[in-house]
């Protein structure tokens, strides 16, 4: 929804990655075709992706923008911290799709009422300890409801 709502907004280019399931694809693709208009689904990009594999093709995607490929502006994960074990996966692709610009952000949201507490404290400390992240300031953390989310940066030198 929240990638459906940046594509309205006019962005240049927008990427929806899921794992790689066909079903699942195919329920972006129709959601996206039920709610954008032609010019804002050509924006629009679906494309299967497993943590921790390589993001050159989701990187190839920025190409039709008219820029080199050089990594995304903004990268969202939307509950999918729920599995502790694929954190570093998880992390690995998040930070390489984030772009090299210090603006460049990784939004990560989960549901408080769909997992342990324990489960997001984990990624955040695995985030901490990943030598590509900083947190960034305490205001970064926002709240609605049941659903929290944080904003990560990447580390400049």
């Amino acid at each position: 929804f929240l990638l459906l709502t940046v594509a309205l907004a006019a962005a240049p280019g927008v990427c929806c990655s899921d794992y790689p399931d066909r079903l699942q694809l195919d329920n972006i693709r129709h959601n996206a075709a039920t709610n954008l208009n032609p010019e804002q689904l050509s924006r629009f990009h679906v494309m299967g992706h497993e943590w921790g594999s390589p993001v050159v093709p989701l990187l190839e995607l920025t190409r039709a923008t008219g820029e080199p490929a050089q990594g995304f502006d903004l990268v969202v994960m939307a509950d999918l911290i729920y599995k502790g074990s694929l954190h570093t996966e998880l992390l690995q692709s998040a930070s390489n799709s984030l772009g090299t610009d210090e603006q460049a952000r990784v939004l990560v949201s989960w549901d408080k009422n769909n997992q342990p507490e324990e489960v997001p404290v984990g990624f955040l400390a695995k985030a901490e300890q990943e030598p590509h992240y900083l947190f960034e300031e305490p205001s970064s953390r926002c709240e609605a409801g049941s659903v929290t989310m944080v904003a990560l940066r990447r580390r400049l030198p």
